[in-house]
């Protein structure tokens, strides 16, 4: 779904505000339009010299690339906060004060950066995609819901850290090491708890080395879901061997190894091992799997 605002500020300098994934769908409640600037980009944005109380960004790389929907970012006069790439932006000429994107809930993986980019348009992969394990891990740190624009392929070089739950709208991710590492935050206590995973795809670019797709933080995922979550190619698929692991649901997951030249299939779909587990393996529940 796609919906398109413009707006008018007092210099009469037109623009227009653009959805174009409905989970970016919630917005600010009011807008004083005369005092709304537009920039075309994050860099754009970095390199103003005065502060507007309000800006909009057309793109995080380009004019016009959508990346925030219609939400606006706030002038925070007295911040000190680290630049996140994504919700807090530091100008390059201004210590004190930060623009903060206004936002309500979940946060989305393009806010941050992230880029779609490993398959080209007329389907081949991509021989320099981008690397977006910076912006997708500035992402999980902010320890809310974390969302993905839907039925695209991220390229990323370096294990995820995740501490919240996703929905990853049919996207993919091609991992060059470890896929996902689902762990808790420092100073954010039990947030595995009643957590939902969903509508992802891990899949490993190294068939063949030892790596793992989803693994778990002890004492970390309890009473969670994980839905319709696809992890293939990894040596170990999905990683069990950890303490305090119990009452989850796995629903409509598959755990796809690897095979070549007409050879069956090999690595590890489910591992656990069993050295020093604990408490774990209670009610742990695969269904339509």
């Amino acid at each position: 779904m796609s919906s398109k605002i413009k707006l008018k500020n007092n210099l009469n300098t037109e623009f227009s505000i653009e959805h174009k994934d409905n989970e970016q769908a919630i917005s600010v409640s009011s807008i004083d339009i005369s005092k709304v600037k537009s920039v075309n980009t994050i860099a754009d944005l970095r390199a103003l010299t005065q502060t507007p109380p309000t800006i909009w960004v057309s793109g995080y790389h380009t004019k016009g690339d959508g990346a925030f929907g219609s939400h606006v970012f706030e002038w925070d006069a007295t911040s000190t906060e680290a630049d996140n790439g994504g919700t807090i932006i530091k100008l390059n000429s201004v210590a004190t004060g930060r623009y903060k994107l206004k936002y309500e809930g979940a946060v989305n993986v393009k806010w941050f950066g992230a880029k779609g980019d490993y398959y080209l348009p007329d389907g081949s992969i991509n021989p320099s995609p981008t690397d977006n394990y910076i912006p997708i891990q500035n992402a999980f740190n902010m320890a809310s819901i974390v969302v993905f624009p839907q039925n695209s392929v991220f390229y990323v070089s370096t294990k995820l850290n995740v501490y919240s739950g996703f929905n990853g709208n049919n996207s993919i991710l091609i991992c060059d090491s470890d896929g996902l590492f689902i762990t808790k935050k420092t100073g954010y206590e039990r947030q595995g708890d009643v957590q939902l995973y969903e509508n992802l795809k891990v899949h490993s670019n190294k068939k063949g080395i030892s790596n793992t797709g989803i693994s778990f933080g002890n004492n970390y995922m309890r009473q969670g879901t994980m839905r319709n979550i696809e992890v293939s190619f990894f040596s170990k698929n999905i990683d069990l061997s950890v303490s305090n692991l119990y009452i989850n649901l796995f629903d409509m997951c598959n755990f796809n190894g690897y095979s070549s030249a007409g050879n069956p299939p090999v690595g590890t779909n489910i591992y656990v091992d069993v050295t020093g587990l604990s408490n774990s393996g209670e009610n742990i529940v695969f269904t339509n799997c």
